[in-house]
C-alpha cells in the first residue's frame, strides 16, 4: 500500500502491481493449505479448501467428515489428487506473478518473487509438522 501511494511510483503500474500481489497472496494461502491440512484432519478442522474440494468432487461426504476415521479421510484426499490440484494452482499463480512483475518497472520485484518461492519451500518442508 505504501508503494502504491508513493508519489514516485508510476500510477500506470499500480494495477499490475496490485494484481501481482493478489496472486502472491493466493500463493501464500495455498502453501499454508498444503502444509496444514493433514494436521487439520486430526483436529477435525475441515475449513481448508482441500476438504471443500474433496467434498464437492464426492471423494468424501459430510458423514465422513463428521464421523470418519482420520486415516480414511487423509487417504480420500490423497486418492482424489486434491494436493496436486492446489499445487498446480500455486504454479498458475506463480506464472501470473512473474508475467505481471515484468510490467512493473517502478520497483524491483525480484526479491518478492524469490521470497515467495522460499516461502513455499518452507511450507512444503514443514508438512506434517505444523
Amino acid at each position: 500500500l505504501d508503494l502504491m501511494c508513493s508519489p514516485g511510483f508510476p500510477q500506470s503500474e499500480v494495477g499490475a502491481l496490485r494484481e501481482m500481489v493478489w496472486h502472491a497472496q493466493c500463493m501464500g494461502r495455498i502453501g499454508n493449505l498444503l502444509s496444514t491440512w493433514q494436521r487439520e484432519v486430526a483436529d477435525r478442522d475441515f475449513t481448508s479448501g482441500v476438504f471443500a474440494r474433496a467434498l464437492i468432487s464426492g471423494d468424501v461426504t459430510l458423514e465422513t467428515l463428521a464421523h470418519g476415521d482420520a486415516r480414511e479421510l487423509e487417504s480420500a484426499v490423497r486418492r482424489g489428487n486434491h494436493e496436486a490440484f492446489f499445487l498446480e494452482k500455486w504454479f498458475e499463480h506463480r506464472r501470473s506473478c512473474h508475467a505481471l512483475a515484468s510490467h512493473v518497472h517502478g520497483c524491483d520485484l525480484t526479491p518478492v518473487l524469490e521470497g515467495h518461492d522460499r516461502f513455499f519451500a518452507m511450507h512444503l518442508g514443514s508438512r506434517g509438522q505444523i
